[in-house]
């Protein structure tokens, strides 16, 4: 059964509850359990009785409580302590080692989880997504732009990646201080993103562009099409702060 942090039984009770919650999405509930857990090594594998599949639920739980560098090591020993080697686990890894582990072991989760991929199109659309963002951490950012424009491309790329890889385009043309060429790839967002969520931020990206630029009538333009249309979203605040800065439309700052 399996076993708390100081090595105690955990009644199997527990280990329902732990499925139950996991299936439907309790997310905060399970995350909660991390406290209590302790992230097992390779010698603790052939002891514990608890099995990888809480600790799996639990590192999930992490990445959507938004505390993925405390799931980072719940990844990595499912897959060093528990020898889980598919590629959803894999690819979980090299996401946590790509925005909070060192840049070396990013890149060496990264590699586990592109020969995991093999040819399935949106598998390899995903370690690519990490390599660019990987590229970028590493101020390799012409290098990361050619990787996301095969993103955008790519005819087995998903919906949701294509705006994604495409506002993250814009991102290196920012970080570069290239405005104008920025603002070109925010543009092109709009028409990948389905959801807004992409579009939301394009459009406060450049306004900011615009803004570099000391052009602000267009950047109070991006911020108002951006409270119009994406009032809901956290982004708006963020715009509604510009706007006021810059003195843009007033219905719209309150």
């Amino acid at each position: 059964q399996p076993t708390d942090r100081a090595g105690r039984p955990i009644p199997a009770a527990c280990e329902s509850a732990c499925r139950w919650a996991g299936t439907s999405g309790r997310w905060t509930m399970l995350a909660m359990l991390a406290e209590d857990l302790r992230v097992p090594n390779p010698d603790d594998a052939l002891t514990m009785r608890r099995g990888p599949a809480i600790d799996r639920m639990v590192a999930e739980s992490l990445m959507q409580t938004h505390r993925g560098g405390e799931a980072l090591p719940w990844w990595l020993a499912i897959i060093d302590a528990w020898q889980c080697e598919d590629f959803p686990t894999l690819i979980r890894a090299a996401e946590t080692s790509v925005a909070f582990g060192t840049a070396d072991d990013a890149s060496e989760r990264l590699e586990a989880a592109k020969l995991a991929a093999g040819d399935d199109g949106f598998n390899v659309s995903l370690t690519r997504m990490l390599e660019a963002e990987l590229a970028i951490r590493r101020a390799r950012l012409d290098e990361a732009r050619d990787l996301l424009a095969v993103i955008v491309r790519a005819t087995e790329t998903t919906a949701e990646l294509r705006p994604r890889a495409q506002w993250l385009i814009g991102e290196t043309y920012f970080m570069q201080q290239k405005y104008a060429e920025a603002i070109d790839a925010y543009r092109r967002v709009d028409t990948l993103d389905a959801t807004g969520q992409w579009a939301a931020v394009a459009l406060l990206q450049a306004g900011k562009s615009f803004e570099k630029l000391a052009r602000p009538r267009e950047a109070a333009t991006c911020y108002t099409a951006l409270l119009t249309r994406f009032a809901d979203l956290p982004h708006a605040n963020h715009a509604r702060t510009r706007l006021a800065q810059i003195g843009g439309d007033a219905t719209l700052r309150r």
